[in-house]
């Protein structure tokens, strides 16, 4: 209030001031102008209106003068908002990623219970979840040798362990189905972490990282595989972009070779028919 107040006495007293000046200037420009120049005041109403085209020009120019200034004090004014409509565009901006972190974190840390708790879905039949995992992986190393094997022996060298092929397989496909939704869920939050914008590559992997920290290698293990004989594109390619981040070790290390991953994506759903109508096609003929 007291501002405001100052600010109406200096408006009142700058126009004081220059009605003052118009004054002077008006009553006493023919004495000053003639004492500078040394010459008599005019005698008639057309020379005293001449001397005053001087005062017109020195006008003028100072008009022209306050017009420049103008400009000038309008452009540093212009400038001074940019700057304040920045500032707050920054603040605005910072505010809104606290608030999209602190949404996120929120999601963030409940989709990492969910994931546990598919997990304990999958291994409630087992006296422990290290036995489940044991298990699931052995079963599915047998049969990624059972298919290598396939691929180099003949067919009545093989035929002789169909049955505990096929065993072995429905083991590994009944564990597999079983783990979907789990693999669905871990797979669900890599992509919810990769596809938030407002991080940063390092956030991002960051949050990725905790999730790697709190997860058993075993099982980080079976979430690679699962994630890469997966039918569904998208679980493939973060599993893809997992390995290129240096999160999973290279699927090569697990598989082998390229082929033995389509082998076991394109094996599922035979059970215990696994060895005719699927393995039994890529054993050697005699």
């Amino acid at each position: 209030m007291n501002s405001r107040k100052m600010k109406v006495k200096s408006e009142i007293w700058w126009i004081v001031g220059i009605s003052f000046i118009v004054f002077i200037l008006t009553f006493f420009f023919s004495p000053i102008l003639s004492y500078l120049t040394g010459t008599s005041q005019p005698t008639c109403a057309g020379g005293f209106g001449d001397q005053y085209g001087v005062l017109n020009t020195l006008f003028t120019g100072l008009a022209f003068v306050g017009l420049i200034a103008t400009i000038l004090l309008q452009r540093k004014d212009l400038e001074l908002q940019r700057k304040e409509l920045k500032r707050q565009s920054d603040e605005f901006s910072i505010q809104n990623r606290l608030f999209d972190i602190q949404k996120f974190e929120n999601l963030f840390f409940k989709y990492i219970e969910h994931v546990n708790y598919l997990r304990k879905d999958v291994f409630i039949e087992y006296d422990s979840e290290n036995q489940a995992i044991s298990d699931i992986f052995k079963n599915f190393r047998t049969c990624l040798q059972n298919i290598r094997m396939a691929l180099r022996s003949p067919l009545e060298e093989l035929i002789k362990y169909k049955e505990e092929y096929n065993e072995r397989w429905i083991a590994f496909e009944k564990a597999y189905f079983d783990m979907i939704p789990w693999a669905i869920g871990f797979y669900g939050m890599m992509d919810y972490i990769l596809k938030s914008d407002f991080l940063t590559e390092k956030e991002k992997n960051s949050y990725i990282k905790i999730v790697f920290s709190i997860t058993p290698p075993q099982q980080l293990n079976i979430l690679q595989i699962m994630g890469t004989i997966s039918n569904c594109e998208e679980q493939n390619e973060i599993e893809k972009i997992l390995e290129r981040k240096l999160f999973f070790h290279s699927s090569r290390n697990i598989f082998i070779e390229e082929k033995n991953i389509h082998l076991i994506k394109n094996g599922m759903g035979y059970g215990k028919h696994w060895f005719d109508a699927h393995l039994s096609i890529y054993a050697k003929k005699k």
